[in-house]
């Protein structure tokens, strides 16, 4: 009877030996995979928010391009540094959509910081249809008349109130446009990318 509880005890203080040791080593590993959880999500941090930086330094240092897309580039416009937009032709949209459909796009970037494309359908909802169907009315009732310079603007001021509207409505308009694929921004920065994968 002594034999079996020798016996006993040793096994009890061998179990008891490879549970703290398994313990010890699941906590050491926890600790671990915890560590490099929280470096990499530091460095990812401030990766996206110089990278964010960036992205406004670019908006506000240079020329964007920004397009609305419904089949083809129905409007567009220039916004420059200052804030000042410049409305482009309907040749200009034809010769941009033509390189985004072959994805050429650095040919539609050239200078520019940055090109925007916005598709029609996310930007309408019923508080705003009239913009829509004025920005529409522009584009058909002056297509022929490429040299009225006042068409362009009046089609980017449409285009841009849209934006606008949908910002204000929804701040982050813009990211859930790029998550849902309404919208296509290029180059694609590192904050982007990171979007796309966590959505």
């Amino acid at each position: 009877m002594e034999y079996f509880l020798i016996i006993a005890l040793i096994i009890a203080l061998i179990v008891g030996i490879l549970l703290f040791k398994f313990i010890k080593n699941l906590v050491k590993t926890i600790l671990s995979l915890l560590l490099i959880t929280i470096i990499v999500s530091l460095v990812i941090g401030a990766v996206v928010y110089i990278d964010t930086r960036n992205f406004i330094n670019d908006i506000n240092s240079g020329e964007n391009l920004f397009f609305l897309e419904d089949e083809s580039f129905i409007s567009g416009f220039i916004l420059d540094e200052l804030n000042k937009t410049i409305g482009l032709s309907s040749k200009d949209l034809d010769e941009y959509y033509n390189f985004y459909l072959e994805e050429e796009y650095d040919n539609i970037l050239e200078d520019k910081n940055k090109f925007f494309v916005f598709n029609l359908d996310s930007l309408v909802d019923e508080d705003n249809k009239q913009y829509v169907d004025f920005l529409k009315g522009i584009s058909n009732n002056f297509e022929q008349m490429d040299d009225f310079e006042d068409r362009f603007d009046l089609e980017s001021i449409a285009f841009m109130t849209l934006v606008v509207d949908n910002l204000r409505k929804n701040p982050l308009y813009l990211i859930d446009s790029y998550k849902t694929g309404n919208l296509t921004i290029y180059p694609e920065s590192i904050t982007f990318k990171v979007i796309k994968v966590l959505k």
